[in-house]
């Protein structure tokens, strides 16, 4: 099997790493003839002292390595600092294939869509359409430090807010806004596309900062217009340390002229308590300012319980991955029941993220989650575009998909 070389260096390279040679084999023949070069492994130590790996468009992983295993290796290329996309290889059931995947995802890394074995060759175009796509973006398209610094200091960085209802009533009740970077040759830039470098360049702060800001501006305009609720925004976990935090967001306040509950500050679960002390320290002035504090993607990180109870949010969203699932899956259905009477039995609101069927979004209001957020609801607009006057949502977005299965 052809390996890179200098001339096909515009190529895309595909690694495979699997104890398995016939596995290599099979895939390589489907992916040469999309026109992707191959590197092919079947021991993790000779994979991990191979320099070609951190330039590849995809890594297939298998779980299962004889002499390891794929979660080894995962936690191997997290502190590598690895940008290469992942797509598990495994037999085995769903379930476990999903742990792995928000592992990986918790320790930073890209997860692609997965592969099942054993596999068909179209099956193995879908995973490698994935990876072609970001192969074939623009020349530079993902630009420098330079370029995105050039961004936070030209208004290039613009909002759009995502509607969150009222499951009861139906009522819009707030929003959360969401980043895009407006470029002046390639137009609108989602921020899977540009968070990563401000991740890898340290420009992840002052992004926050220019986010909080703008957030801040349209939340005083809304109000001044006459709607009263709240913003929320996602801040990294690098400022949840920073002890200026809370007299940072007071002078935005200040300027603005709002008051603490014009804002909340979103926090993902994995990243809550990197200092706990700190982290105690800036979120507890932050709540005695007002603002709403909310964990975001709940049940994807680790030692969920001791930050619910040694931190002081208020809200507790409830991850996209779970609620994709509530319609098919029973464990998926107890746990998510599990976890709105337990934000319950803590006094927190409950917020369900990735609501996009009705049949999910009846489900989740009688089990008592408070809020949704979703594309059934509304995706992120521009403010212009946000409806807030209307004051109740539709019970389906035109461009949403809806489900005609009941959620059991």
């Amino acid at each position: 099997m052809p390996l890179v070389s200098a001339e096909s260096a515009a190529r895309p390279t595909l690694v495979v790493l699997d104890d398995d040679p016939t596995v290599a084999r099979f895939v390589g023949r489907v992916a040469e003839a999309q026109g992707f070069d191959i590197v092919a492994h079947t021991c993790a130590a000779a994979f991990a002292r191979d320099d070609r790996v951190a330039g590849a468009s995809l890594l297939l992983l298998d779980l299962d390595l004889g002499h390891t295993d794929g979660v080894r290796v995962l936690r191997d290329l997290a502190s590598s600092a690895s940008t290469v996309p992942v797509a598990v290889m495994s037999g085995s059931d769903d379930r476990l294939v999903g742990i792995v995947e928000q592992i990986g995802r918790s320790y930073g890394l890209r997860m692609a869509p997965r592969l099942p074995k054993p596999m068909r060759p179209k099956q193995i175009r879908n995973v490698l359409a994935h990876a072609r796509a970001a192969c074939d973006r623009p020349a530079g398209c993902l630009s420098t430090y330079e370029e995105l610094h050039r961004a936070l200091i030209s208004g290039e960085i613009v909002l759009h807010y995502q509607p969150k209802i009222d499951l009861r009533t139906g009522m819009l009740t707030g929003c959360e806004a969401l980043a895009r970077w407006m470029h002046p040759e390639r137009g609108m830039i989602s921020p899977g596309e540009f968070i990563p470098i401000a991740e890898q360049t340290g420009l992840i702060v002052p992004l926050t900062r220019v986010v909080l800001d703008v957030a801040a501006r349209q939340a005083a305009e809304w109000r001044a217009a006459g709607w009263q609720a709240r913003v929320a925004v996602n801040v990294p976990a690098d400022m949840l340390t920073d002890l200026e935090l809370p007299d940072r967001i007071r002078a935005l306040l200040a300027r603005y002229g709002l008051p603490g509950e014009a804002l909340s500050i979103e926090v993902t679960e994995s990243e809550a308590a990197r200092d706990l002390l700190n982290a105690m320290d800036v979120l507890a002035r932050l709540r005695l300012m007002g603002l709403g504090l909310s964990v975001d993607d709940f049940g994807t990180g680790h030692s969920s319980l001791v930050k619910l109870r040694d931190l002081p949010f208020d809200e507790v969203k409830i991850d996209r991955s779970f609620t994709a699932r509530i319609e098919e899956d029973p464990h998926t259905r107890a746990l998510t029941r599990a976890t709105i009477q337990l934000g319950h039995s803590l006094g927190m609101r409950v917020v369900a993220e990735g609501v996009e069927t009705q049949a999910a979004s009846d489900w989740l209001k009688r089990s008592g989650c408070d809020v949704g957020q979703g594309y059934l609801y509304g995706r992120p607009v521009a403010p212009a575009a946000f409806d807030w006057k209307g004051g109740r949502i539709p019970a389906a977005s035109p461009d949403a998909p809806v489900s005609t299965r009941p959620a059991a």
